[in-house]
């Protein structure tokens, strides 16, 4: 529920509310992705854990920064 209220207040397609340790990051929540968990090293999870604050991106696709690291 949580990440829908997310979604709906930030206009956004996705939301994941996830515990991260050394190996996996395990949503606890999530709207528009499929599966529970991602590996730990994908360079998105590292830059949203290394800013430690929330990272938003409009369109990862469409990022020249961020599409290759998706």
């Amino acid at each position: 529920m949580l990440a829908t209220i997310i979604t709906t207040v930030l206009n956004t397609p996705i939301a994941i509310i996830c515990f991260m340790d050394r190996e996996r990051h395990r949503f606890k929540a999530h709207v528009g992705i499929d599966g529970d968990q991602v590996e730990a090293g994908m360079p998105l999870c590292r830059a949203v854990v290394h800013a430690r604050r929330p990272l938003i991106v409009n369109d990862v696709e469409a990022d020249a920064v961020w599409r290759s690291m998706a």
